[in-house]
Order: structure tokens, then C-alpha cells, then sequence
């Protein structure tokens, strides 16, 4: 009776999240909902009451 040996297999590499730093904006998103208007009183143009929903819609989910 032989007994055949093989190699141990190679450890799996660990998972690492690439966008794990992007998890961070989802703690500054209600502070946002404050930024609009702050902003806007800070400099009266419309634009910056959007700011906020631009940044939340188009550049966090870039990063």
C-alpha cells in the first residue's frame, strides 16, 4: 500500500477592499445635507446649494 503525497496548496491571498478609504464619505454624507445652505449663505450663488448632491452623486462614487 503506497501512500502518495502531494504539496500543500499555496495560502490563499487575503481579500483586500480597494476602495476601502472610500467607506469613510459615507460618515461625512449627513454633514452634507448642512453644507448646501451653510455654503450658500457663505456665498449666495445657486450652484452652491448644489454642490453637495454634485459631490455626493458624482465624485464619491469615483473614488
Amino acid at each position: 500500500m503506497a501512500i502518495a503525497l502531494t504539496p500543500a496548496p499555496a495560502p490563499a491571498e487575503a481579500y483586500r477592499d480597494k476602495k476601502r478609504h472610500a467607506w469613510l464619505l459615507s460618515l461625512a454624507v449627513p454633514s452634507f445635507v448642512a453644507a448646501g445652505p451653510l455654503l450658500w449663505q457663505w456665498h449666495p450663488v445657486t450652484l452652491m446649494l448644489w454642490l453637495p448632491v454634485l459631490f455626493n452623486y458624482l465624485v464619491a462614487p469615483l473614488s
